[in-house]
């Protein structure tokens, strides 16, 4: 250590210790992490600071235009979003973020910590999305699947495809940035005039339980509803149906590989009413035959199991991973 008894006092704080900056950055397939992976981004980044003697922390926005990016390997463009430390110091805050994902819009909000031990906060919501190209664009292993997806350049103005239904959803994360796998969020989803029964999981239960489809009759809407505790998403209600069938049910998904631990029940809504003895039926099914989904999103197994009274399938369902099944 080194003395200072003898050094000159530092000189007072003037106009020149002030910065101010402006500046642009193009941004060409450039990729982040914020709590999402974002890849592919190309657009442009105005950047503002401000700093003198009077402020705790230097004055900070960043106004993003990007032409287009990819959220979780999703399609977006384009997409406009300020984030500025105007409301706090040490934290920059976005409320105007809007964008276009496959025909529909997405519009957000949230905040990003300045220090390195806060949690970043995330709320997003869309509307009206195409389902096709939103449901197909990523595998199990996390790779993309945009060869079979349309076109990234047919969504860009703003047109819908009905033809396979829309989507809308919501998406509330909060997670700390030095502990990623404490994150934490809840979310639903809706979709309605899909065509839904060709998907992994309809196909795989419908053939569990040799239920077949009246004609001009398809699934084609589903609704759920979950909770994000760290890699784990826990479905409280999960739900395919159609005017002749709906299957419903709940479990959990483990991230990144879309392991299922689903339990699912079906029935047949359409046929000839026979009184009590349909009311008895229908509870028999629902109560003693269910489905068990197990393997992962893309490839599903099923296995037919009964239910021995509502406690039994719920430990069966909620059991931990590890544990032998009866």
């Amino acid at each position: 250590a080194h003395s200072t008894d003898n050094l000159p006092p530092r000189p007072p704080k003037t106009a020149q210790d002030q910065i101010e900056f402006d500046g642009r950055v193009e941004l060409h397939d450039t990729t982040l992490s914020l709590g999402l992976p974002i890849t592919g981004l190309r657009g442009s980044l105005l950047t503002h600071v401000r700093s003198n003697p009077n402020l705790a922390q230097p004055e900070l926005s960043f106004d993003l235009t990007a032409q287009q990016l990819y959220v979780s390997d999703r399609f977006i463009s384009p997409l406009n979003v300020r984030l500025a430390n105007d409301r706090w110091a040490d934290t920059l805050t976005f409320d105007r973020l809007l964008g276009s994902l496959y025909g529909g819009v997405i519009v957000g909000q949230g905040s990003v910590p300045l220090s390195p031990n806060g949690s970043y906060r995330i709320n997003l919501n869309l509307s009206d999305v195409a389902v096709d190209p939103f449901l197909q664009t990523t595998s199990d292993d996390n790779t993309p699947n945009t060869p079979n997806a349309p076109p990234p350049q047919a969504f860009t103005q703003h047109k819908r495809d009905r033809s396979s239904g829309l989507l809308s959803a919501s998406l509330s994360l909060e997670a700390p940035f030095d502990r990623p796998a404490d994150r934490r969020g809840r979310g639903v989803l809706d979709i309605r005039d899909g065509q839904l029964f060709d998907r992994p999981i309809s196909t795989a239960v419908l053939r569990a339980t040799n239920f077949s489809l009246p004609s001009g009759s398809p699934l084609d809407s589903a609704q759920a509803r979950y909770l994000i505790h760290g890699n784990t998403v826990r479905f409280d209600e999960l739900s395919l149906s159609g005017p002749g069938l709906s299957i419903a049910g709940a479990g959990t998904m483990t991230l990144p590989n879309n392991n299922l631990r689903l339990l699912m029940v079906s029935r047949a809504t359409q046929g000839p009413r026979l009184g009590p003895l349909s009311d008895l039926a229908r509870m028999f099914k629902d109560e003693l035959i269910a489905i068990k989904v197990r393997g992962t999103l893309s490839h599903p197994t099923t296995q037919v199991t009964a239910l021995r009274g509502i406690r039994k399938s719920l430990d069966t369902l909620f059991s931990p991973v590890g544990e032998k099944e009866k």
